[in-house]
């Protein structure tokens, strides 16, 4: 994801062009998961040809340029070279990776707020087995609220005796909170509330807009057939 942020670093903003800045951000939109990608003179002159970087000599420059900001850092791998973004910033729950890790990746993983590598999880697990055999173990790892039975998953039960976030009690003050349509829960129990129930495979949303109309329709009513408390 390229943030909003980008436009006020003063690394883009010292690059010397528009076309120095617009191949950084083919690098971001190119770079896998921990931001490296193949930099060779000829993968970058490719990438960078319909914006005016049409030669090898124009390419090494504009590599050149983005590592004198430090936007970009190079290493080289097994004789292919390739390009490292630092502060990447990735934030997922598993990696991708196309491209040798560069000596920096470690140091990025590391950092605060960054999920853990695929090394570290089996490090803490002592598990031995290859990277990408844990990485997909994460891939499948099932979201919470869900359970596997047999090789079925299924939703976990909601608990019926808790209630809904649109009646619980404030700690402080005892008082209710009355946003009854913010959750789930909340629009069951109103329905039931006015003892207006939902219909067969209608959804939340639904149900929520019959509720509005009701309570509209009842207070309405209240002129001619008394108060009715919603």
């Amino acid at each position: 994801m390229i943030r909003g942020s980008l436009l006020d670093s003063d690394r883009f903003l010292n690059l010397p062009d528009n076309t120095a800045r617009v191949c950084f951000l083919c690098c971001l939109l190119r770079a896998d998961d921990r931001g490296n990608l193949e930099a060779g003179l000829g993968p970058l002159v490719r990438m960078w040809r319909d914006f005016g970087v049409d030669s090898t000599e124009k390419a090494a420059a504009i590599g050149q340029t983005l590592a004198d900001q430090d936007l970009v850092r190079f290493y080289d791998v097994a004789g292919k070279r390739y390009l490292h973004i630092p502060r990447f910033g990735q934030r997922m729950r598993s990696f991708k990776r196309a491209c040798p890790p560069s000596p920096w990746c470690e140091k990025d993983d590391d950092s605060e707020g960054s999920p853990p590598s695929c090394q570290q999880v089996a490090a803490t697990r002592g598990d031995s087995r290859p990277e990408g055999e844990v990485e997909v173990e994460l891939k499948k790892k099932k979201p919470s609220g869900f359970i596997t039975t047999g090789g079925t998953t299924t939703s976990v039960p909601v608990d019926k005796s808790r209630k809904p976030d649109g009646e619980r009690a404030n700690a402080k003050t005892g008082a209710q909170i009355h946003d009854w349509w913010k959750t789930n829960e909340g629009i069951e129990a109103k329905g039931r509330e006015l003892k207006y129930p939902a219909r067969r495979g209608e959804l939340h949303g639904e149900y929520k807009s019959r509720i509005f109309d009701e309570i509209k329709r009842r207070e309405q009513a209240v002129v001619s057939n008394g108060q009715v408390n919603v």
